[in-house]
């Protein structure tokens, strides 16, 4: 019973660890993000995440201001039923 239970822990553990890994690597080495080394720094990313902020503030601002100020009341149906504009 000992042995199976530490099998289990160590396989969770072994998984955990593979997943912090990977997201590891994927956060430093993403070359569909960044094209040099020298914008491969947190700050960078942070500029990037704050720039994707502001564009959906805008998005949305704009949205509202060409719906007078509310968001469409959507009733409680199933999406099959909505219409095509």
């Amino acid at each position: 019973m000992i042995r199976l239970v530490l099998r289990i822990v160590g396989s969770v553990a072994i998984v955990a660890a593979f997943f912090i890994g990977t997201l590891f690597v994927l956060d430093r080495y993403n070359p569909s993000v960044v094209k040099t080394e020298a914008a491969n720094t947190p700050q960078s990313r942070d500029r990037i995440r704050a720039e994707n902020a502001k564009a959906l503030m805008s998005a949305l601002e704009s949205y509202r201001a060409s719906h007078k100020g509310a968001y469409p009341a959507i009733p409680d149906h199933p999406v099959d039923e909505l219409k095509n504009t």
